[in-house]
């Protein structure tokens, strides 16, 4: 009875260390929290807000690239710079 209680004190002390495999992966949860938070804000309606102009920015600029290649392609297909 006694080894399990140092077992689980054992594994206490292991999710405390920030040196653990635990440990490591709260530190690079909380960082990627606060990474994404930096861009989409803190709470709820504020990352809806900021998720849908970050959406709609990716939309406009996609559909202005296909807009330019697509007249670009026109125009070479229109223009002939072979020579004979």
């Amino acid at each position: 009875m006694v080894n399990n209680k140092k077992n689980f004190n054992d594994q206490k002390d292991l999710k405390e260390n920030p040196f653990s495999k635990e440990g490591l992966e709260n530190i690079n949860k909380t960082q990627l929290q606060e990474f994404y938070g930096s861009f989409f804000g803190k709470n709820k309606e504020e990352v809806k807000k900021n998720s849908q102009k970050i959406r709609l920015r990716i939309y406009f600029y996609g559909l202005m690239i296909v807009f330019v290649v697509l007249v670009v392609t026109f125009l070479f297909n229109r223009v002939s710079f072979v020579t004979s």
